[in-house]
């Protein structure tokens, strides 16, 4: 069956029916395409969420770390009284910046074999 032997109805029809599924496909693969960056937007969300997260713990690290050096050198002014007013808030502080070595250490991906054998190296 040949085009030109059709009348203008079925042609305009399969014209049409064309220009649809075009369409269709186009707008099939614009939302797989959507999708898949979604997918990868949500992703390095989540990454940098849990950088921010880390990041708030290291900058709680520091500013207590600084406190406790702080406040060791006032202790090492020699005096009795201050000795006796910083010391349990050094000790406190210290556990405090334990707790956020665990906390470190809980959220550190875990070492590939390749940086393994690096560190080993």
């Amino acid at each position: 069956m040949n085009l030109n032997t059709l009348r203008v109805g079925p042609r305009l029809a399969i014209g049409f029916g064309a220009v649809l599924l075009l369409l269709l496909v186009t707008i099939v693969a614009i939302v797989a395409i959507a999708c898949l960056q979604l997918a990868r937007t949500a992703s390095g969300l989540a990454e940098l969420d849990n950088f921010d997260e880390r990041a708030a713990i290291a900058r709680d690290w520091v500013g207590k770390t600084q406190l406790n050096v702080t406040r060791a050198i006032a202790k090492a002014s020699g005096r009795p009284d201050v000795e006796n007013f910083f010391a349990p808030q050094i000790k406190q502080t210290s556990a405090e910046i334990g707790t956020f070595r665990l906390e470190r250490n809980a959220n550190d991906r875990p070492a590939t074999d390749q940086a393994q054998s690096l560190v080993a190296s």
